[in-house]
């Protein structure tokens, strides 16, 4: 790992801008190293570079993520949302969405978001640029209740408080994978995991 080390060293050298070597030279000195000193002022770096701070919620689908945008608004903090998707009887409070999160270009609206929450789904984690720092906010929830909450907001045939479509079950399990890893690439991040069923 050493060697990573001045790898990570002498690309910085070349392009000093590049937070995603900082971001590495952190993972590296943090788990690897043993080195948390290093690790430390790597992290300090990072904030120095970074053009703003961000708070995303994020987590599956019928996680409580909407609950946690609920709770962040009651407790003063300011969120980007413009309420498109109206609330019904599933979320009778609000979905807590911003329309443009759906773009394929995240530099359409990210500035946007500096120093407000915004809510992601867990796909949408992979593109957030290096040159912010963030604090995501990842809704667990029993993963039973998921299910059966995701078959039937979405008026699955022949649904059942029994019924476990496997196909929603693969595509949650798939999503997890994906997120866990994007967690353990990015170690500049400050991930809270919040479970819901906890907080209702």
């Amino acid at each position: 790992y050493n060697h990573a080390v001045n790898a990570f060293h002498y690309a910085l050298s070349i392009a000093p801008s590049k937070i995603k070597a900082n971001e590495r030279l952190k993972l590296n000195y943090r788990d690897k190293l043993n080195q948390p000193e290093n690790a430390l002022v790597q992290e300090e770096i990072i904030n120095a570079k970074s053009k703003g701070k961000i708070i995303v919620v994020s987590g599956l689908k019928r996680s409580g993520t909407s609950l946690a945008m609920q709770l962040l608004a009651r407790y003063g903090f300011t969120l980007l949302t413009d309420e498109i998707k109206p609330a019904d009887k599933y979320n009778e409070k609000g979905y807590f969405e911003y329309s443009k999160t759906s773009s394929p270009d995240i530099k359409t609206w990210v500035d946007e978001a500096i120093g407000k929450v915004v809510k992601l789904d867990p796909g949408q984690l992979m593109d957030l640029p290096h040159n912010y720092t963030y604090k995501i906010i990842w809704m667990e929830r029993n993963h039973n209740e998921v299910i059966i909450s995701q078959q039937k907001a979405a008026g699955f045939p022949g649904y059942s408080q029994n019924a476990f479509p496997s196909g929603l079950d693969e595509i949650n399990k798939k999503q997890m994978k994906i997120i866990n890893q994007w967690m353990n690439s990015r170690p500049s991040n400050d991930i809270l995991f919040l479970n819901y069923n906890a907080l209702m």
